[in-house]
């Protein structure tokens, strides 16, 4: 019989999620956040739902052992990056930058979108990375 760490693990998508059931509510976390952004709910306190529902999301993802740090970093660095600077940069480049307000303006206006694509990107890795693990350099012998 093969020990346990050296069994190969399964490749069909339902073992794979079905052995990383933290791993996926951090994706459907993720995911939900951005599908929440072209709704307008009212904010809570300050702060907007999606952007508490990522944070929920990206606690729980921070907590998963099934991606390594730099593959969970660059998970939820995705759509924070793309809704900074995407967004800034949308803004800066479109119309009605003339003024502070405008550019408020068009900055909320395409940073959801940026914030949407950005979540594509990084539940895209991580789902390749769930998939396709990296290679332990620390693998028993």
């Amino acid at each position: 019989m093969v020990p346990r760490w050296r069994r190969r693990p399964a490749s069909d998508a339902w073992s794979i999620f079905h052995g990383h059931r933290r791993e996926v509510v951090a994706l459907a976390l993720l995911a939900s956040a951005a599908l929440l952004v072209p709704i307008r709910f009212p904010a809570v306190v300050i702060f907007p739902v999606p952007g508490i529902v990522w944070a929920v999301g990206a606690v729980v993802t921070l907590s998963c052992q099934g991606w390594n740090m730099p593959d969970r970093l660059a998970g939820l660095g995705a759509p924070a990056l793309a809704w900074i600077f995407g967004g800034g940069i949308l803004a800066l480049t479109g119309p009605g930058r003339t003024s502070v307000e405008g550019l408020l303006a068009r900055f909320n206006e395409v940073a959801g979108v940026a914030f949407i694509v950005g979540t594509a990107a990084g539940l895209t890795w991580l789902l390749y990375r769930l998939f396709d693990p990296p290679v332990s350099t620390h693998a028993r012998r």
